[in-house]
């Protein structure tokens, strides 16, 4: 059923508000006046709604989460930032408090073969940024020709000898038996028949 509103009594209000203002103002009321009255209801914030929130963080719910339990909306939940400091330091802590919580599941499941760490994984990456690009905090840019290259990372070069990083990992597949050594007989005989073609 649509609300039904009495526009005569509306009307009635409205003319009492601005009659109070105008008196308070001398008969000359102004837009900067009007808009400095508080206008709706009285906020609902006090101080002692911190402790709820920061109970409901310690459960690792998130900001919406919490303004969703404690019939906060959004808009109201950023005005109260902006106006309370207080309120802005718990909510702060109170996500340190909701990402330790995460964070505690997922080492107290490390173990737990029924524990998805797929949908951990992804919670954690969506909720608190985390990232699976491992990033060193330098810059790296890698030139690579047919005899060696060059690595430049952070003002230093270090110089590659491709030859000798394929000989070495060879070595180190043939002694943990990867695979048999090709002998160097078979090696010259192919590079013959490779001769012979051209």
């Amino acid at each position: 059923m649509p609300l039904q509103v009495d526009r005569d009594k509306l009307r009635r209000q409205v003319s009492k508000v601005v009659k109070s203002l105008r008196t308070k103002s001398n008969g000359n009321l102004t837009l900067r006046e009007v808009e400095r009255t508080n206008w709706g209801r009285p906020s609902r914030y006090t101080p002692d709604i911190i402790p709820n929130m920061l109970e409901m963080f310690t459960l690792g719910m998130s900001k919406c989460s919490v303004m969703l339990n404690m019939r906060i909306s959004p808009v109201s939940w950023l005005q109260w930032e902006q106006e309370h400091p207080e309120f802005n330091s718990a909510i702060r802590y109170g996500e340190m408090l909701s990402r330790g919580w995460w964070e505690e599941q997922g080492r107290t499941n490390i173990k737990n073969t029924y524990f998805n760490n797929t949908l951990y994984m992804m919670n954690m990456q969506n909720r608190f940024q985390w990232t699976r690009k491992l990033d060193f905090g330098g810059t790296a840019a890698v030139n690579i020709a047919a005899d060696g290259g060059t690595i430049n990372q952070d003002n230093r070069q270090v110089t590659i000898n491709v030859e000798e990083r394929v000989a070495k990992t060879l070595e180190i597949l043939q002694e943990v038996g990867a695979f048999k050594q090709i002998s160097n007989s078979i090696i010259e005989q192919k590079e013959d028949d490779a001769e012979k073609k051209e």
